[in-house]
């Protein structure tokens, strides 16, 4: 078991800070007292300020706002106006996720795919979950980050999961910034995985998932050698630029909807890889490279290239 501690950045009108932050770690200190043995790890609430920003995002693995005048902030992962909400917070997403954490444990989450309406706000949660993961990685051998799938897609339904992807020059470098990346608040998962490109062939990957309960994530880390990390940004920027094949795509997923979501996976596949021979003939026409994908347009809060493709 790690040792580990969960920070959590609490902002907003100032005295509504100061009494939300007493309220929300004497809800933590009663929930982590109940667990079943002592635990290493632990979880420090502060109060940051009334404004929101990038860097509080990086800073801490969870920032509450507390009597926002702009709750919509980019930058707030939750907004809490009662002290049952503050309870809430604590009892069923702070404890269990520093509980998961500190065991390499990742969180329960649905077994059967239900797509949902495009969320506007998916970008937002990608950009503080990157930004997370920016702070705890190193720089080298990272070469780029990128909100991928579906919920990268603006207009598309999808599971509420979000998908990013880091690429490193080599495997060996995954298994270092996998190590790191766990600091964001994340789990590794064990075992051998791979990704399948269009042609059906495996690529070895690392993934690392959400431990927090409230955030389904999935962070696959490919070299750059790995046609499946090029694959699944040609796939997203296609469906972004093509209404039509946008709209083939939602009416599978639909079709699809209420299977296991491995079944969901697998169903898939057969779309995807023949989608991308379509896409490649619009990335010839686009002159899209993967090396001119360096900032996301869909979102104006963040551009987390570290590189360009080599």
């Amino acid at each position: 078991m790690a040792d580990r501690l969960l920070r959590v950045a609490v902002c907003g009108t100032d005295g509504l800070s100061d009494r939300s932050a007493e309220l929300l770690r004497k809800a933590v200190a009663d929930g982590l007292a109940e667990q079943g043995e002592p635990l290493l790890s632990s979880i420090a609430i502060s109060v940051t300020g009334r404004h929101p920003s990038e860097a509080m995002a990086a800073d801490h693995h969870l920032v509450v706002g507390v009597a926002l005048a702009n709750p919509a902030s980019p930058w707030v992962d939750v907004c809490v106006g009662s002290d049952d909400e503050i309870e809430t917070l604590a009892v069923n997403r702070l404890v269990p996720w520093v509980v998961k954490w500190q065991l390499g444990r990742r969180a329960r989450r649905a077994q059967v795919a239900m797509p949902i309406e495009a969320d506007a706000r998916w970008p937002e949660v990608a950009a503080r979950l990157i930004a997370r993961l920016r702070a705890n990685g190193p720089r080298p051998p990272v070469l780029r980050v990128d909100h991928i799938g579906s919920t990268a897609v603006p207009g598309l339904r999808a599971k509420d999961l979000i998908d990013i992807q880091i690429m490193v020059p080599t495997m060996v470098d995954a298994e270092t910034v996998a190590t790191v990346a766990t600091d964001a608040g994340f789990v590794l998962v064990s075992g051998e995985w791979f990704g399948l490109d269009r042609r059906g062939g495996e690529h070895p990957e690392l993934v690392v998932v959400d431990a927090d309960p409230a955030r389904p994530v999935n962070v696959n880390i490919r070299a750059a050698d790995n046609p499946v990390a090029r694959e699944a940004l040609l796939f997203r920027d296609w469906l972004r630029a093509d209404p039509e094949a946008r709209q083939r795509y939602a009416t599978l997923k639909a079709r699809l909807a209420g299977q296991q979501v491995d079944d969901y996976g697998r169903k898939k596949m057969p779309f995807i890889s023949a989608a991308l021979g379509e896409a490649e003939v619009w990335a010839a026409s686009a002159n899209w490279r993967l090396a001119e994908q360096a900032h996301d347009s869909v979102s104006p809060f963040y551009d987390w290239s570290y590189g360009r493709e080599r």
